[in-house]
């Protein structure tokens, strides 16, 4: 009960900074693969107590991309966490992660019901959560979707989901693969960058 309160705090949180247009992220060039790998594996004790597999299908050397660390791992977290939610006990969810262009792609696979036609154009807006069988099988609150369509919005990317009533849902998004010169720029100004020094007097800020 205490980290559901927790997490339905900072979800309101972040959404009242999104919605007075202050909320931002700070990317750097980002190995996507152990992000992904250790989120996942910080959900299998809860995967297995409802008898889940979770199945990552991507390969170690995923492109580098310029993500929030932080934010990035938020979105996987509510995408998978959803996929369980609504999954069956004992079913299989599927999170495959590839090069596709110039975007890294991520997809999260259920095999839950599926979600209704009607309720698609919606369900990444704030607080919507879908009627019937859906609705009442969750426990959040339908801020999970609109938050992570924003911080995939932030990196540059667009997010998505393809479903079909009793056949599951697919979530997927993608994001730019860093190039080689947006990196040595990134190098470049970091080893410009000012130097922030903080004392009991504020913050002043020199040069290196």
């Amino acid at each position: 009960s205490s980290d559901t309160l927790g997490n339905l705090i900072d979800n309101l949180l972040t959404v009242s900074r999104i919605e007075r247009n202050i909320f931002s992220i700070v990317t750097k060039p980002t190995d996507p693969f152990p992000i992904i790998k250790d989120t996942i594996d910080s959900m299998r004790k809860t995967a297995f107590t409802r008898k889940q597999k979770l199945i990552i299908n991507a390969s170690q050397e995923l492109p580098v991309i310029f993500a929030d660390t932080f934010r990035f791992r938020e979105v996987i977290n509510n995408l998978v966490e959803n996929a369980m939610t609504y999954s069956p006990l004992g079913s299989m969810i599927m999170i495959n992660a590839e090069k596709r262009d110039t975007f890294l792609q991520v997809s999260v696979i259920d095999t839950g019901p599926g979600i209704p036609k009607e309720s698609m154009p919606r369900l990444f807006t704030k607080f919507f959560r879908a009627p019937g069988s859906l609705e009442a099988s969750a426990k959040g609150t339908g801020l999970g979707l609109f938050i992570s369509k924003t911080i995939i919005e932030l990196h540059k990317g667009k997010i998505w989901v393809e479903s079909e009533q009793g056949k599951g849902a697919t979530f997927t998004f993608i994001v730019p693969i860093a190039t080689p010169q947006s990196i040595a720029q990134y190098q470049q100004e970091a080893e410009t960058a000012p130097l922030t020094v903080k004392n009991g007097k504020g913050i002043i800020i020199r040069n290196i």
